[in-house]
């Protein structure tokens, strides 16, 4: 039996790994899982920093819209409730399809971000 071939768009199952779970963890996490894989993994892996510049990129001004959101409904006695749950909504959207296309071997650009990070 041969050595195990890299996942395409990949040097590594790590890589792809820890790029899958920038992205996903994102869904749940907010941008916790995109700045751990850009401290622990991008230093040693340009496609995992690329992953991780992207999610960060959309995750970070999502997660302060999210922020904001919460103290309006909590100010309103939950009339706005659906403000950061629809925040949420997206942000969940997109990091499922960003995770996706991880596992695909490809690149996602995030609609909706803000080039902080490069």
């Amino acid at each position: 039996m041969g050595p195990a071939h890299p996942p395409v768009g990949y040097a590594s199952h790590e890589d792809k790994a820890w790029a899958m779970m920038i992205h996903f963890g994102g869904a749940l996490a907010l941008f916790l899982p995109g700045l751990i894989g850009l401290l622990v993994r991008g230093g040693q892996s340009r496609t995992v920093r690329a992953h991780a510049v992207d999610a960060l990129n959309f995750q970070i001004p999502w997660t302060g819209l999210l922020a904001i959101a919460q103290v309006l409904a909590t100010c309103t006695g939950g009339y706005l409730f659906f403000l950061p749950l629809g925040c949420w909504i997206v942000i969940a959207i997109f990091s499922i399809v960003g995770g996706i296309r991880a596992n695909e071997g490809r690149q996602f650009r995030y609609p909706l971000g803000l080039p902080l990070l490069h």
